[in-house]
């Protein structure tokens, strides 16, 4: 199943007119809620790897 995380993203930032950096821990919470995925928010410059 592909996701466009930037548009879900910004589309939930929309919906809760949020602001930074909140949305970041916002985006991790609703992926574990709507699609059940573990999710952390990487800190800045942390280089992280996406897989299946």
């Amino acid at each position: 199943m592909a996701i466009d995380m930037t548009e879900m993203y910004h589309r939930h930032r929309a919906e809760h007119r949020l602001s930074e950096p909140g949305p970041a821990d916002a985006l991790r919470q609703r992926i574990e809620h709507e699609l059940g995925w573990p999710a952390t928010v990487p800190r800045l410059g942390q280089s992280v790897e996406i897989g299946r």
